[in-house]
Protein backbone atom coordinates (compact mmCIF):
# COMPACT_ATOMS: atom_id res chain seq x y z
CA UNK A 1 0.00 0.00 0.00
CA UNK A 2 1.85 3.19 -0.90
CA UNK A 3 2.05 5.83 1.70
CA UNK A 4 -0.74 8.05 2.26
CA UNK A 5 -0.49 12.22 3.44
CA UNK A 6 -3.20 14.06 5.11
CA UNK A 7 -1.91 17.45 5.39
CA UNK A 8 -4.54 19.68 6.33
CA UNK A 9 -4.78 21.20 9.90
CA UNK A 10 -7.85 23.80 11.07
CA UNK A 11 -5.55 25.33 13.87
CA UNK A 12 -3.08 26.15 11.58
CA UNK A 13 0.26 25.46 11.59
CA UNK A 14 3.31 27.57 13.34
CA UNK A 15 6.90 27.01 12.63
CA UNK A 16 7.67 28.25 15.89
CA UNK A 17 5.06 26.49 17.83
CA UNK A 18 6.61 23.27 19.20
CA UNK A 19 4.89 20.08 17.00
CA UNK A 20 3.75 16.57 18.71
CA UNK A 21 3.73 13.23 16.49
CA UNK A 22 1.11 10.82 17.79
CA UNK A 23 2.33 7.45 16.41
CA UNK A 24 -0.81 5.47 16.36
CA UNK A 25 -1.43 1.74 16.11
CA UNK A 26 -1.90 -1.34 17.81
CA UNK A 27 0.24 -3.43 20.46
CA UNK A 28 3.50 -4.44 19.34
CA UNK A 29 3.41 -2.48 16.18
CA UNK A 30 6.85 -1.40 15.84
CA UNK A 31 6.07 1.63 17.02
CA UNK A 32 9.30 1.25 19.54
CA UNK A 33 11.80 0.87 17.15
CA UNK A 34 10.19 3.67 15.14
CA UNK A 35 9.91 6.25 18.12
CA UNK A 36 13.30 5.48 19.22
CA UNK A 37 15.03 6.11 16.00
CA UNK A 38 13.31 9.21 14.91
CA UNK A 39 14.08 10.50 18.35
CA UNK A 40 17.70 10.74 17.59
CA UNK A 41 16.97 13.03 14.56
CA UNK A 42 18.11 16.48 15.38
CA UNK A 43 15.49 18.43 17.20
CA UNK A 44 13.58 15.46 17.92
CA UNK A 45 12.42 13.81 21.43
CA UNK A 46 11.36 10.44 22.29
CA UNK A 47 8.67 10.83 24.60
CA UNK A 48 7.77 7.02 24.98
CA UNK A 49 3.80 6.16 25.87
CA UNK A 50 3.26 9.39 27.33
CA UNK A 51 -0.05 8.59 28.42
CA UNK A 52 1.20 6.15 30.95
CA UNK A 53 2.96 8.53 32.73
CA UNK A 54 0.71 9.31 35.57
CA UNK A 55 0.29 5.74 36.42
CA UNK A 56 3.31 3.98 35.98
CA UNK A 57 5.62 7.14 36.33
CA UNK A 58 4.58 9.33 38.86
CA UNK A 59 2.14 7.50 40.59
CA UNK A 60 3.81 3.60 40.38
CA UNK A 61 7.57 4.99 40.04
CA UNK A 62 8.05 2.57 37.53
CA UNK A 63 11.79 2.87 35.60
CA UNK A 64 12.61 5.09 32.97
CA UNK A 65 14.16 3.26 30.03
CA UNK A 66 17.47 5.71 31.24
CA UNK A 67 17.76 2.85 34.19
CA UNK A 68 16.53 4.94 36.99
CA UNK A 69 12.81 5.40 38.43
CA UNK A 70 10.87 8.09 37.74
CA UNK A 71 11.48 10.29 40.72
CA UNK A 72 15.08 9.84 40.43
CA UNK A 73 15.52 10.30 36.42
CA UNK A 74 17.86 13.56 35.66
CA UNK A 75 14.99 14.29 33.02
CA UNK A 76 11.85 13.51 34.89
CA UNK A 77 12.33 14.20 38.30
CA UNK A 78 11.49 17.43 38.64
CA UNK A 79 8.26 17.11 36.64
CA UNK A 80 7.60 14.26 39.09
CA UNK A 81 8.16 16.49 42.56
CA UNK A 82 5.82 19.14 41.36
CA UNK A 83 2.55 17.04 40.95
CA UNK A 84 1.00 16.16 43.59
CA UNK A 85 -0.82 12.27 44.16
CA UNK A 86 -4.04 13.28 43.99
CA UNK A 87 -3.25 15.13 40.78
CA UNK A 88 -1.89 11.90 38.93
CA UNK A 89 -4.44 9.39 40.42
CA UNK A 90 -7.17 11.86 38.93
CA UNK A 91 -5.38 12.35 35.65
CA UNK A 92 -4.64 8.37 35.35
CA UNK A 93 -8.39 7.49 36.72
CA UNK A 94 -9.38 9.69 33.50
CA UNK A 95 -7.38 7.98 30.75
CA UNK A 96 -8.52 4.41 32.59
CA UNK A 97 -12.55 5.35 32.34
CA UNK A 98 -12.59 7.92 29.23
CA UNK A 99 -9.77 7.70 26.91
CA UNK A 100 -9.13 3.98 27.51
CA UNK A 101 -12.65 3.04 27.30
CA UNK A 102 -12.93 3.48 23.39
CA UNK A 103 -16.11 5.64 23.57
CA UNK A 104 -15.64 8.82 21.15
CA UNK A 105 -19.02 10.38 22.21
CA UNK A 106 -18.26 9.92 26.16
CA UNK A 107 -14.43 11.34 25.30
CA UNK A 108 -16.34 14.60 23.56
CA UNK A 109 -19.23 14.91 26.55
CA UNK A 110 -16.55 15.01 28.79
CA UNK A 111 -14.03 17.25 27.27
CA UNK A 112 -15.33 20.38 28.92
CA UNK A 113 -16.11 19.33 32.00
CA UNK A 114 -13.85 19.65 35.33
CA UNK A 115 -12.25 16.68 34.95
CA UNK A 116 -11.58 16.65 31.23
CA UNK A 117 -10.22 20.09 31.40
CA UNK A 118 -7.93 19.79 34.11
CA UNK A 119 -6.50 15.94 32.41
CA UNK A 120 -6.14 18.55 29.30
CA UNK A 121 -4.21 21.18 31.33
CA UNK A 122 -2.05 18.77 32.97
CA UNK A 123 -1.37 17.18 29.48
CA UNK A 124 -0.62 20.72 28.30
CA UNK A 125 1.84 21.28 31.03
CA UNK A 126 3.73 18.09 31.27
CA UNK A 127 4.41 19.03 27.17
CA UNK A 128 5.33 22.38 27.89
CA UNK A 129 8.11 20.86 30.50
CA UNK A 130 9.58 18.26 28.21
CA UNK A 131 9.73 20.97 25.27
CA UNK A 132 11.50 23.27 27.47
CA UNK A 133 14.02 20.69 29.61
CA UNK A 134 14.75 18.96 25.33
CA UNK A 135 14.77 21.66 23.63
CA UNK A 136 13.15 20.23 20.79
CA UNK A 137 10.68 21.43 18.56
CA UNK A 138 9.54 17.64 17.38
CA UNK A 139 7.98 15.30 20.46
CA UNK A 140 6.96 11.88 19.94
CA UNK A 141 4.47 10.38 21.43
CA UNK A 142 4.23 6.62 20.97
CA UNK A 143 0.90 6.03 23.20
CA UNK A 144 -0.99 4.36 20.39
CA UNK A 145 -4.41 5.32 21.08
CA UNK A 146 -6.65 7.42 18.94
CA UNK A 147 -8.52 8.88 21.55
CA UNK A 148 -5.86 10.06 23.65
CA UNK A 149 -4.27 11.63 20.56
CA UNK A 150 -7.68 13.73 19.67
CA UNK A 151 -7.39 14.70 22.81
CA UNK A 152 -3.46 15.80 22.37
CA UNK A 153 -4.97 17.72 19.33
CA UNK A 154 -6.97 20.06 22.07
CA UNK A 155 -3.99 21.07 23.20
CA UNK A 156 -3.29 25.12 22.75
CA UNK A 157 0.55 26.22 21.77
CA UNK A 158 0.95 22.82 19.76
CA UNK A 159 0.09 21.24 16.62
CA UNK A 160 -0.12 17.46 16.64
CA UNK A 161 0.40 14.86 13.83
CA UNK A 162 -0.67 11.58 13.21
CA UNK A 163 1.84 8.68 12.18
CA UNK A 164 -0.05 5.57 12.00
CA UNK A 165 1.91 2.82 12.02
CA UNK A 166 0.47 -1.06 10.84
CA UNK A 167 2.17 -4.32 11.09
CA UNK A 168 1.33 -7.34 9.28
CA UNK A 169 -1.03 -8.98 11.98
CA UNK A 170 0.29 -12.54 12.26
CA UNK A 171 3.25 -10.75 13.25
CA UNK A 172 1.72 -8.66 15.93
CA UNK A 173 -0.45 -11.55 16.99
CA UNK A 174 2.67 -13.56 17.18
CA UNK A 175 4.19 -11.44 19.38
CA UNK A 176 1.18 -10.55 21.96
CA UNK A 177 1.12 -14.58 22.61
CA UNK A 178 4.33 -14.57 23.78
CA UNK A 179 5.75 -14.43 27.43
CA UNK A 180 7.49 -11.07 27.81
CA UNK A 181 9.49 -9.78 31.01
CA UNK A 182 8.83 -5.45 31.68
CA UNK A 183 12.05 -4.32 33.78
CA UNK A 184 10.03 -1.46 33.93
CA UNK A 185 7.70 -3.03 36.21
CA UNK A 186 9.47 -5.98 37.10
CA UNK A 187 6.29 -8.00 36.10
CA UNK A 188 5.80 -10.56 32.33
CA UNK A 189 3.20 -8.61 30.23
CA UNK A 190 0.12 -9.86 30.07
CA UNK A 191 -0.50 -12.64 27.20
CA UNK A 192 -3.54 -12.53 24.47
CA UNK A 193 -4.91 -14.94 22.36
CA UNK A 194 -4.55 -14.68 18.37
CA UNK A 195 -8.43 -14.32 18.22
CA UNK A 196 -8.52 -11.38 20.47
CA UNK A 197 -5.07 -9.67 19.00
CA UNK A 198 -6.21 -10.20 15.71
CA UNK A 199 -9.72 -8.22 16.28
CA UNK A 200 -8.34 -5.70 18.16
CA UNK A 201 -5.85 -5.52 14.86
CA UNK A 202 -8.73 -4.76 12.82
CA UNK A 203 -10.69 -2.38 15.35
CA UNK A 204 -8.21 -0.63 15.93
CA UNK A 205 -6.71 0.31 12.43
CA UNK A 206 -10.59 1.20 11.01
CA UNK A 207 -10.85 3.61 14.34
CA UNK A 208 -7.71 5.04 13.51
CA UNK A 209 -8.63 5.86 9.72
CA UNK A 210 -11.94 7.23 10.53
CA UNK A 211 -10.82 9.45 12.92
CA UNK A 212 -8.14 10.97 11.32
CA UNK A 213 -7.17 9.87 7.85
CA UNK A 214 -10.62 10.55 6.46
CA UNK A 215 -12.26 13.01 8.62
CA UNK A 216 -10.44 14.48 11.64
CA UNK A 217 -8.26 17.38 10.67
CA UNK A 218 -5.08 16.25 11.86
CA UNK A 219 -1.75 15.78 9.42
CA UNK A 220 -2.43 12.33 8.90
CA UNK A 221 0.73 9.73 7.55
CA UNK A 222 0.62 5.99 6.92
CA UNK A 223 3.38 3.77 7.61
CA UNK A 224 4.24 0.27 7.63
CA UNK A 225 6.40 -1.00 10.06
CA UNK A 226 8.26 -3.56 7.50
CA UNK A 227 8.76 -0.80 4.96
CA UNK A 228 10.35 1.55 7.86
CA UNK A 229 13.17 -1.06 9.22
CA UNK A 230 13.51 -2.26 5.01
CA UNK A 231 14.39 1.60 4.43
CA UNK A 232 14.61 3.44 8.06
CA UNK A 233 17.23 6.33 6.53
CA UNK A 234 14.52 7.17 4.13
CA UNK A 235 11.02 6.79 5.97
CA UNK A 236 12.27 8.94 8.84
CA UNK A 237 13.93 11.54 6.62
CA UNK A 238 10.40 11.52 4.70
CA UNK A 239 8.77 12.32 8.20
CA UNK A 240 11.01 14.75 8.86
CA UNK A 241 10.51 16.81 5.95
CA UNK A 242 6.77 16.19 6.51
CA UNK A 243 6.49 17.47 9.85
CA UNK A 244 9.25 20.45 8.95
CA UNK A 245 8.93 21.54 5.80
CA UNK A 246 12.21 24.23 5.86
CA UNK A 247 14.85 20.93 6.60
CA UNK A 248 15.99 19.68 3.20
CA UNK A 249 19.29 18.46 4.22
CA UNK A 250 20.39 14.78 4.42
CA UNK A 251 21.04 13.40 8.27
CA UNK A 252 23.46 10.33 7.43
CA UNK A 253 25.82 11.19 9.72
CA UNK A 254 23.25 11.04 12.63
CA UNK A 255 21.90 7.86 11.68
CA UNK A 256 22.58 3.99 11.49
CA UNK A 257 21.10 0.34 11.91
CA UNK A 258 22.54 0.26 15.34
CA UNK A 259 23.27 2.72 17.63
CA UNK A 260 24.08 3.44 21.52
CA UNK A 261 21.63 5.18 23.18
CA UNK A 262 23.09 7.24 26.04
CA UNK A 263 19.98 10.07 26.41
CA UNK A 264 16.61 8.32 25.92
CA UNK A 265 14.00 8.96 28.62
CA UNK A 266 11.25 6.89 27.68
CA UNK A 267 8.44 6.83 30.13
CA UNK A 268 6.65 3.06 28.89
CA UNK A 269 6.48 0.98 25.67
CA UNK A 270 8.11 -1.83 24.83
CA UNK A 271 11.09 -3.44 26.93
CA UNK A 272 12.89 -3.21 24.04
CA UNK A 273 13.38 0.59 24.95
CA UNK A 274 15.98 -0.84 28.04
CA UNK A 275 18.14 -2.94 25.14
CA UNK A 276 20.87 0.28 25.17
CA UNK A 277 20.79 0.17 21.55
CA UNK A 278 18.31 0.64 18.85
CA UNK A 279 18.74 -2.47 16.41
CA UNK A 280 16.70 -1.89 13.40
CA UNK A 281 16.40 -4.91 11.77
CA UNK A 282 12.72 -7.03 10.55
CA UNK A 283 10.88 -9.31 12.71
CA UNK A 284 9.52 -12.01 10.96
CA UNK A 285 9.23 -15.04 13.41
CA UNK A 286 6.04 -15.88 12.81
CA UNK A 287 7.00 -17.08 9.35
CA UNK A 288 8.73 -20.13 11.11
CA UNK A 289 7.49 -20.80 14.24
CA UNK A 290 3.65 -19.57 14.22
CA UNK A 291 1.27 -22.98 13.44
CA UNK A 292 -0.26 -23.54 9.93
CA UNK A 293 -3.63 -23.43 11.69
CA UNK A 294 -2.98 -20.18 14.12
CA UNK A 295 -1.84 -18.37 10.44
CA UNK A 296 -4.61 -19.16 8.87
CA UNK A 297 -7.19 -18.50 11.38
CA UNK A 298 -5.81 -14.87 11.86
CA UNK A 299 -5.72 -14.42 7.88
CA UNK A 300 -9.30 -15.08 8.41
CA UNK A 301 -9.79 -12.92 11.03
CA UNK A 302 -7.79 -9.65 9.49
CA UNK A 303 -8.47 -10.45 5.77
CA UNK A 304 -10.19 -7.55 4.33
CA UNK A 305 -8.03 -4.77 6.12
CA UNK A 306 -4.56 -7.58 5.75
CA UNK A 307 -5.05 -7.28 1.66
CA UNK A 308 -6.24 -3.26 1.85
CA UNK A 309 -2.77 -3.10 3.41
CA UNK A 310 -0.97 -5.33 0.77
CA UNK A 311 -0.22 -7.91 3.03
CA UNK A 312 0.04 -11.40 1.27
CA UNK A 313 -1.87 -14.75 2.27
CA UNK A 314 0.66 -17.58 3.23
CA UNK A 315 4.67 -17.66 4.83
CA UNK A 316 5.78 -16.18 1.92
Amino acid sequence: MSTYVRTDNNKGNCADRPKVLCVLGTSRCGSTVIDRTIGKLPNFFSCGELAQVWQRGVLEDQYCSCGKRFSECEFWKHFAGRVSNDTAEQCAQYHQQVIQGNCFIKLRRTLNTAEGRQYLEKMTELYEYISKRSRAAMLIDSSKNPFYAYMLNQMPGFDCYVLHVVRDPRGVAYSRCKSKWDPASQKYLPQKSLSYSAVVWVSRNLLIEGMFRWRRPIPYRFLKYEDFVRQPQHESEQIMQWMDNNRRNSFHNCFSQTSKDDNEHQVAGNPARFDGHTEIRLDEKWRSELGHGQQVWTEFLTLPLLLKYGYKLGRR
